[in-house]
């Protein structure tokens, strides 16, 4: 019972666990599993132009985000999918040029943002394998993946409010030292404790 529970709670029909509680051949649970679980995000993965609808934007635009790396999807049996985060994003970003900030600039600028965290990211993950991949209570693929689970998301809000917290100071620096008080009230109250980031699993 314990373990359908947690099929279930990782997001596999009825259907599924029925199909893994069916006797496999030999050393093929762990295959199956795999391959069901890649049904599943295939099932349920958006496709760039699924993107486009959800966002109300031109698909040629969901084109553009992948193109300077601010999209990232996941290959599925070799498919692109996206998740329901890429149409925040999206919209985020159309967000971002209806308050007056040229689409193609914001675009630009993702684009640096994207090249230049990938070798944060890089270290991030190597550091994750280095010191805790394969130490006590992360030893399977199923301790290892709850380990995951319960770190992404403050390693996540880490991220997000160590941005915020630069962007605020970087730019009260820039107008500490000019008349533009209105400015530089409006950052003071966007403080760190003004701002709480949320990051769960669905």
């Amino acid at each position: 019972m314990g373990e359908i529970r947690r099929l279930a709670a990782a997001g596999f029909t009825l259907d599924q666990i029925r199909q893994l509680a069916e006797p496999p051949p030999d050393g093929q649970h762990e295959d199956r599993l795999r391959r069901l679980a890649a049904d599943d995000a295939l099932a349920r993965g958006l496709t760039r132009g699924e993107v486009a609808d959800r966002a109300s934007v031109p698909e040629s635009l969901v084109s553009l985000l992948c193109d300077n790396g601010l999209l990232q999807p996941v290959s599925v049996a070799n498919e692109p999918r996206f998740d329901e985060n890429a149409v925040s994003m999206v919209r985020a970003g159309l967000a971002i040029a209806a308050a007056g900030v040229p689409l193609e600039n914001l675009v630009s600028l993702a684009g640096d943002h994207a090249a230049n965290v990938t070798g944060v990211v890089d270290r991030a993950i190597a550091l994750f394998e280095e010191h805790i991949k394969g130490t006590p209570g992360a030893e399977s693929d199923e301790e290892l993946t709850e380990v995951v689970r319960a770190l992404l998301p403050p390693v996540t809000r880490l991220v997000a409010q160590h941005f915020h917290r630069s962007l605020v100071t970087r730019a009260l620096e820039r107008v500490a030292d000019g008349d533009r008080r209105a400015l530089a009230d409006a950052l003071v109250a966007a403080d760190a404790e003004n701002l709480k980031v949320t990051c769960e699993w669905r």
